[in-house]
């Protein structure tokens, strides 16, 4: 395994142990003062245990494994790991079997000339990806979030849209540099980005408050945490970024730990 993954699976040896694992889920119910902690975490920490270790044997498979089955074999780690946190989450995951499903289908358009890219993945009503959703983001998936166009999914993943842009996936996302210290974050972010849309820079910016999560301090959006820099070099837009470098919805990596940002729907 890559060293990086290696740190990673570090972390988690501690909880492929089912004793250690209950004493951790035992902790976490009691912070959340759920009822019967002890016993709910007794009963929990087998299925919390076990997804560890299956996921963890998936990626171990998915490093040596050919190109055409590694996605596959990714994907089941995922899950495994998506499922754990579940279990965290929920110490009677799962509650019915109809939450055991992927719950991802597509239309599968039979017809000449088809290619992948053109096909739709469709998020069922129940299953894992609905489940996981809630748990991120605590409300119901809207019937708008369930269809995605897999050409569109493709071209926001940084290490593959070189791979698609071949078969006419334009890719979705624009490289920037990230400046970071302890009380601000600035994004250096390539003028061509802002040329996806007619918005003006501060229509951008206000996009852009209106997704952030609350910072360390517990500023909100609507506290402005980005604000554009006046004097920037030729060709780039600098914003600064109120607080320590945090997630965003538009912000993503790839493996080699470059910055990207999602270009926002036109």
């Amino acid at each position: 395994m890559q060293p990086n993954t290696c740190m990673v699976w570090e972390q988690f040896f501690y909880y492929e142990c089912e004793q250690l694992a209950a004493r951790f889920l035992q902790e976490t119910f009691e912070k959340k003062n759920t009822a019967k902690a002890k016993a709910l975490a007794y009963q929990a920490a087998p299925k919390l245990s076990c997804a560890i270790r299956q996921a963890h044997e998936y990626y171990r498979a998915a490093e040596t494994a050919n190109l055409l089955i590694k996605p596959l074999l990714s994907f089941y780690g995922i899950a495994c790991l998506v499922r754990a946190l579940l279990v965290k989450d929920q110490p009677e995951y799962p509650s019915n079997s109809s939450v055991l499903k992927h719950g991802l289908s597509t239309r599968k358009l039979k017809r000449t000339g088809f290619q992948i890219i053109n096909d739709v993945a469709v998020i069922q009503r129940a299953g894992l990806y609905v489940e996981f959703h809630n748990l991120l983001h605590g409300d119901q998936m809207s019937a708008a979030m369930r269809k995605y166009r897999v050409g569109d999914l493709l071209g926001i993943i940084p290490d593959v849209t070189n791979s698609f842009s071949g078969l006419g996936v334009p890719s979705s996302v624009v490289q920037l540099e990230l400046e970071k210290s302890d009380h601000e974050c600035v994004w250096s972010i390539p003028s061509s980005y802002f040329r996806n849309n007619s918005w003006a820079l501060e229509e951008y910016v206000a996009y852009f408050n209106q997704l952030d999560p609350p910072d360390n301090a517990g500023r909100s959006s609507s506290d402005g945490n980005f604000m554009l820099v006046r004097k920037a070099p030729p060709g780039l837009v600098k914003l600064t970024r109120t607080g320590t470098h945090r997630a965003h919805p538009l912000l993503c990596s790839d493996l080699e730990g470059n910055w990207f940002l999602r270009v926002p729907p036109s």
